[in-house]
C-alpha cells in the first residue's frame, strides 16, 4: 500500500476501531484540516471483539474491516477528482493472502520504524497526486529556495552541506520574485537517496512552504571534488524543481529558463538584489556568489551598489562589503535615488552616495560612502 498511489481524492485514510456496545451514533468519517487543506480522513469502524481472539486472529480481524472503511469514505470523497476503490481495498486484502503467525507479526513489529516511515511518505504521493489535478490560482511570489539533505546516511556530511548550501543560494538568487506559487513563500528541496527518506524526513511543515523531492545515489552524494559535488546537487535539485512546477502547475518554462542561465561550476553570476530609478537615474545593489567572506556556515557574499545615468551610460559602483544572504533583507533598506545622491540605510546606518559630476564612463569603485 505505502508504494502506491490510488488516486488524488484520498491521499491518507486512517480507520479508527470503536466499539459499537451502548453506541447509538452511526459510525462517521471526519476529515483532519493542515491549514487551508484537508489533509487526512478518519473513518470509524466497528471494532472486533479482539478480548476473544488470538494476536494473529486480532490482526487479521483488523485487516478485512478496512475494505468496508475504504467503501463507506467513498461519501466524503470530492467526486470531480479520482480515486481508484477496488485497487485500494485489492490491495488491503492482498495483505491477508499469506499466513498471519507469530512470525509474521514479530518480522513487521522489529521493522515499525521502517513501516511507518513508509506509510508517511505513501501520504506525500497521494497529496502531489491531489495537487496536480486540482489547480490552484498562483497567488504569491516565490521569495526563497532551500536545500536540504535529509537521512542519516548523508545529512551529517559536511561537504554535501556546504554544497547543498552553496545551491539554494545560487536558485533561491535566481527565482526569487521570478515566479508565482499557489500560496507558498519558499520551496524546501529535501535531497536524500530514496523516495521514502525524503518525504518521510521532509523538512517543510508549514503552509508558508512546500516541498520538492530529490533522489541521488550516496556514492555521487560522496563525491570529494566540492565543483563537481554542487553540480551534482545542482542537477538534482533543478529536476525537483521542475517536477514540483508540473504538480502545483508553476511555470515550468520560465523555472527552467532561469536554471539555465545559472553559472554553477563558476559562480560568475551577479545577482541584483534591489533595483530602483529616479529619473535617468537606475540604481541597483547586486551581489555574486563567487566573491564572498563567508563566517562558517554563513553565506556572506560582498554586495556593491551601482548607479548609471541612462542617458549618458556614465556608471558608479560601490563596496557595501559582505552581508549575510539570508538576512540582506533586513541589512539593506531605505534605498532612495534624488538629483544629488543614492542613500541608503545598512543595518541601520544610514549611508550617502554622491553623483552628479563625479560619474565618468567606465565602473568606478570609490569608498564605501561617506556618512
Amino acid at each position: 500500500m505505502s508504494a502506491r498511489s490510488f488516486g488524488p481524492a484520498l491521499n491518507w485514510l486512517d480507520v479508527l476501531f470503536v466499539p459499537l456496545k451502548g453506541r447509538n451514533k452511526p459510525l462517521k468519517g471526519t476529515w483532519r484540516w493542515r491549514g487551508t487543506q484537508a489533509e487526512h480522513l478518519i473513518m470509524e469502524a466497528a471494532a472486533p471483539a479482539l478480548e476473544h481472539m488470538t494476536l494473529e486472529q486480532g490482526v487479521r480481524a483488523l485487516i478485512e474491516a478496512v475494505p468496508d472503511a475504504l467503501a463507506r469514505a467513498g461519501s466524503c470523497l470530492d467526486l470531480q477528482l479520482g480515486f481508484d476503490l477496488e485497487g485500494a481495498q485489492a490491495a488491503v486484502l492482498s495483505c491477508l493472502s499469506g499466513q498471519i503467525d507469530s512470525s509474521a507479526i514479530r518480522r513487521i513489529s522489529v521493522n515499525l520504524e521502517v513501516a511507518g516511515a513508509n506509510r508517511m511518505a505513501a501520504t506525500r504521493v497521494g497529496h502531489d497526486a491531489l495537487r496536480r489535478e486540482w489547480r490552484r490560482p498562483l497567488t504569491r511570489s516565490l521569495r526563497w529556495v532551500r536545500v536540504h539533505a535529509v537521512g542519516k546516511a548523508i545529512s551529517r556530511s559536511r561537504p554535501l552541506a556546504d554544497a547543498c548550501r552553496m545551491v539554494g543560494g545560487l536558485i533561491g538568487s535566481a527565482l526569487a520574485q521570478q515566479v508565482e506559487t499557489p500560496g507558498y513563500d519558499e520551496i524546501y528541496v529535501n535531497l536524500g537517496t530514496d523516495d521514502t527518506t525524503v518525504r518521510y524526513e521532509r523538512t517543510a511543515l508549514e503552509d508558508w512552504c512546500e516541498n520538492a523531492w530529490a533522489v541521488v545515489g550516496e556514492p555521487q552524494l560522496a563525491e570529494r571534488d566540492p565543483a563537481r559535488l554542487r553540480r551534482t546537487v545542482f542537477d538534482a535539485a533543478r529536476e525537483a524543481l521542475l517536477v514540483l512546477a508540473e504538480v502545483d502547475h508553476l511555470d515550468g518554462v520560465k523555472i527552467a529558463r532561469l536554471l539555465g542561465e545559472i553559472d554553477v561550476d563558476g559562480l560568475a553570476n551577479v545577482f541584483v538584489h534591489r533595483r530602483m530609478e529616479h529619473a535617468s537615474v537606475t540604481a541597483q545593489i547586486t551581489y555574486s556568489l563567487g566573491e564572498r567572506n563567508d563566517h562558517g556556515c554563513i553565506l556572506r557574499p560582498i554586495f556593491h551598489l551601482e548607479a548609471m545615468d541612462l542617458e549618458t551610460g556614465s556608471r558608479m559602483r560601490w563596496p557595501l562589503g559582505p552581508i549575510d544572504l539570508m538576512e540582506a533583507g533586513r541589512a539593506l533598506t531605505r534605498l532612495q535615488i534624488s538629483s544629488r545622491e543614492i542613500r541608503l540605510h545598512l543595518h541601520g546606518k544610514p549611508l550617502r552616495f554622491p553623483l552628479g559630476h563625479v560619474m565618468d564612463s567606465g565602473p568606478r569603485t570609490g569608498p564605501v560612502a561617506r556618512r
